[in-house]
């Protein structure tokens, strides 16, 4: 074959390579934040907490002090999926700016 056609198959197939592993992780990781989400929507439904942001694996909540107790229905919704590698989820609290955040322990 053509030395030209072989280097193209070999780049194509290179990317190929390199691509479909990563779109099984980012599709996978976009549905298990689109679940999450719906699931936390239903436990915050009536509270006076809300969901404010989601970017890439972070969320950002608004939890009411009289809503704390929710944060352990919040973080099971977050890691209750069937994957044989389990989900970590961590929380942080932060009053007023990012600079004040801390880890909270849920």
């Amino acid at each position: 074959a053509d030395p030209y056609v072989k280097k193209m198959y070999y780049a194509i197939w290179s990317r190929v390579q390199r691509q479909a592993p990563n779109y099984v992780i980012q599709g996978t990781s976009a549905d298990v934040m689109k679940t999450s989400a719906v699931r936390i929507d239903k436990i915050l439904k009536g509270s006076q907490s809300r969901q404010a942001l989601w970017i890439h694996d972070e969320a950002q909540l608004y939890i009411h002090e009289k809503d704390e107790h929710l944060l352990q229905d919040v973080k099971h919704a977050m890691m209750n999926f069937p994957f044989t590698i389990p989900l970590e989820v961590e929380f942080s609290l932060c009053e007023g700016n990012w600079a004040n955040k801390v880890k909270l322990e849920v």
